[in-house]
């Protein structure tokens, strides 16, 4: 069955489930980015999470049916069906020990046990576990080799990721060993064995988890374990998609160029666009299984999101669906790119999902969602707001029908608009990212009418350390707001557990005696801060939950309005599947709250 074929039966099913999550206006079930089809070509397995448990759902090309293969309170986290059988493996995440609790976070109890991999022959059901591993945490990445006999796959050598790592590792499931390809102090991404299993692609990011430096694609010999570089400073949402003898074929935004599809030569590291399209790219790419014939979403102004299709042998793109006349009727969020200038006149993009038809007052309410990173890019796509649900605990589908809009800006050091952008902060850290937020909701305020007294802002990482920092320099801004793991001194931060905004720090931060108050959110700290959400992951290893604490402990003794929310063995993302339905909750009662009238 062609690639394509396989990616528009693929797309038409996750549309058909995101329609029915839509209408049904609940925080119910969420569709994973973990998409594969069978062996035989003749279903798709994807993981979804529903009514809080992670499932691993098979859908029948045929007729459609539907049949549940495995569940977990805790978490599948990635699976891969086997190439010639009818075996799957995946990856299981232990269950939190606890949900959450509203009370001061302890730092007793166990630490969550590892993971564990579950090998499943789908027709007569016997499963072989495999797990205990020392140095093994949170699996992702997981593929069969070409001949079935090995599991590649990445995963953190300790439950908090303190040491911002991730390690490449197989499992022989024949013998049970278990080898670590590559361990240390080196962060391993998206790795793709080559057809014959002798050779494996990867993404190592630079610096561990340091945003600005990006990434290197680099080749793992398996004879000898050597490696060589292919190409250097690519951008970390890089993705390998197909590997075929000569050529690598990569997604994203390589170097310095805009998000496409690149080809990569495995002999000279030549990196070459592989498309011809100029519509923007968006997820969904898929390649033959030589990389000539590309399939991949794109979406032209004012449309859903259409699968394209790209050969050698044609002389453009193919748009092979119709998905706009079939979904044009269906109720969707209205989006927008916005645009306005940053103090040094360039340009600055935010996406604005306007829900001002849905108040009930004139007083339109908004929430300014700062993304993380700060090397992110938000995307304006009619399903991104279904993307950040996925890991952020925001219910912008659900402030949307309460009539509170959402402004998401890419500020100064966000990806996709070029290295100058996004190394702009360094040694400015917290500066040009304030102003530029600031101009932005300017600029809503004054074009679109939106409630001054009603400005709400939230943000997870990097935009927990915006909140916090506009909470307390500017509360007379904001009626509400929340944070997830996010940090209220910069010093810190820059140089505490994780140390991962090091690269970032101007001359001043790297030295103690120099004070760096002006961008540190406990220096503002005042009872005139706006109510404070704060949400941590207890075993949160890239911000320490000290942070938070700090925060919670100077606010209330100023006489703050504030409430602290933790999530018992969780780290710096919420995964486990009802911890972050809680979450989200949580947002959804704390702005309907502070930001709507009492009547409303």
């Amino acid at each position: 069955m062609a690639d394509w074929e396989q990616n528009v039966f693929l797309h038409r099913v996750i549309l058909t489930d995101l329609v029915q999550q839509k209408q049904t206006c609940q925080i119910a079930e969420q569709v994973l980015p973990q998409i594969k089809w069978t062996w035989d070509s003749k279903s798709i397995g994807y993981i979804t999470v529903h009514e809080g448990q992670s499932v691993l759902r098979r859908v029948n090309r045929e007729d459609g049916s539907v049949d549940d293969i495995a569940s977990t309170m805790g978490g599948f986290t990635a699976f891969d069906w086997h190439p010639s059988s009818s075996r799957l493996v995946i990856a299981e995440d232990a269950p939190p020990q606890e949900e959450f609790d509203n009370e001061l976070f302890s730092v007793q109890g166990e630490l969550t046990p590892s993971p564990s991999l579950l090998i499943i022959d789908t027709e007569s059901g016997e499963t072989q576990r495999f797990g205990g591993w020392d140095q093994a945490y949170f699996i992702s990445s997981l593929s069969w080799s070409p001949l079935g006999e090995k599991v590649l796959f990445t995963a953190l050598p300790e439950p908090d990721n303190r040491s911002q790592c991730q390690h490449l590792l197989t499992l022989d499931p024949a013998t049970g060993q278990f080898i670590r390809l590559i361990g240390g102090e080196r962060a391993i991404f998206y790795p793709m064995w080559n057809e014959d299993g002798s050779r494996i692609a990867f993404f190592e990011r630079k610096q561990c988890w340091d945003d600005l430096y990006g990434a290197d694609l680099k080749i793992l010999r398996l004879s000898d374990l050597s490696e060589r570089m292919l190409l250097s400073h690519v951008e970390l949402n890089c993705r390998i998609r197909s590997w075929d003898n000569d050529r690598i074929l990569i997604s994203g935004q390589a170097l310095d160029r805009s998000h496409d599809v690149y080809a990569v030569s495995t002999d000279s590291g030549e990196c070459i666009k592989a498309t011809v399209t100029d519509m923007p790219l968006r997820t969904g790419v898929s390649a033959s299984e030589t990389g000539r014939t590309i399939a991949y979403v794109a979406q032209e102004a004012d449309r859903f999101p259409e699968v394209m299709l790209e050969s050698e042998a044609a002389s453009g793109p193919i748009r092979i669906t119709d998905y706009h006349s079939q979904a044009r009727c269906w109720p969707r969020l209205n989006q927008r790119n916005v645009i306005w200038q940053s103090a040094d006149g360039r340009s600055v993009e935010g996406v604005l999902i306007d829900a001002r038809s849905n108040c009930k007052t004139d007083r339109y309410p908004l929430i300014v969602l700062i993304h993380g990173g700060p090397a992110i890019t938000n995307l304006y796509d009619t399903f991104f707001h279904y993307l950040l649900e996925l890991w952020d605990p925001y219910p912008i589908r659900q402030w949307n029908e309460l009539g509170i809009s959402v402004f998401m800006p890419d500020y100064h050091g966000s990806s996709g608009y070029g290295r100058e952008f996004k190394e702009a902060i360094c040694g400015r850290v917290g500066e040009l990212e304030q102003d530029d937020i600031i101009r932005g909701l300017d600029h809503l305020l004054s074009e679109y009418g939106f409630d001054p007294d009603g400005v709400g802002v939230a943000g997870v990482s990097y935009g927990g350390y915006l909140t916090m920092l506009f909470a307390a320099k500017h509360p007379s801004r904001f009626a509400a707001a929340s944070t997830c793991n996010g940090w209220p001194d910069l010093r810190m931060q820059l140089y505490g557990a994780s140390g991962n905004l090091e690269s970032y720090a101007s001359e001043d931060a790297r030295d103690p005696t120099k004070p760096m108050g002006c961008v540190s959110a406990l220096s503002y700290i005042s009872a005139d801060c706006p109510p404070m959400l704060l949400q941590v992951g207890e075993r949160d290893g890239i911000v320490p939950p000290l942070q938070s604490l700090a925060f919670y402990r100077l606010l209330k003794k100023r006489g703050g309005n504030l409430k602290l929310v933790t999530y018992k063995n969780c780290g710096h993302f919420i995964n486990h599947p009802k911890q972050l339905l809680c979450a989200q909750e949580h947002n959804l009662e704390w702005f309907a709250r502070w930001l709507l009238p009492e009547d409303g």
